[in-house]
């Protein structure tokens, strides 16, 4: 399984396409994982009830963006554990006070769709797709 995932992580396919969505999609993104993380009732979601919008939005475009850098840099499993320790020693996101493995696996479920509902703005190589949606 490692080595599928680094394959996937490390393709240059997926950094152009990661570095197109930073550089041109990001104002559409955030919002998108924003939803459907109440669609999904990401657990961490209900903390947040009466925080502001705007802090909710600052919070999931940090997360974002590192997660598209991790990704750009090839280095997704180092960016995944670097966000768990900065959660846990409060560095960031000291609105959430717990996580669970649901946040985790629903929260990168989410960030999955999205990048997948954006390839068609990227590309219309559907062997791409496929491989992309497979992992």
């Amino acid at each position: 399984m490692e080595n599928i995932n680094q394959e996937v992580t490390t393709s240059k396919d997926l950094k152009l396409y990661i570095s197109f969505l930073k550089a041109e999609k990001l104002d559409e993104i955030i919002p998108e994982v924003i939803r459907l993380s109440y669609e999904y009732q990401l657990p961490a979601m209900k903390q947040l009830e009466g925080v502001r919008a705007e802090t909710i939005y600052h919070l999931t475009a940090l997360g974002i963006t590192d997660f598209f850098n991790d990704i750009i840099e090839g280095k997704p499993i180092e960016g995944l554990l670097r966000a768990l320790d900065d959660w846990k020693n409060r560095k960031v996101g000291t609105e959430i006070k717990s996580l669970s493995y649901e946040d985790i696996v629903t929260g990168y479920l989410i960030r999955k769709q999205v990048l997948i509902q954006k390839i068609q703005e990227y590309t219309q190589d559907s062997l791409l797709y496929i491989t992309w949606y497979k992992n």
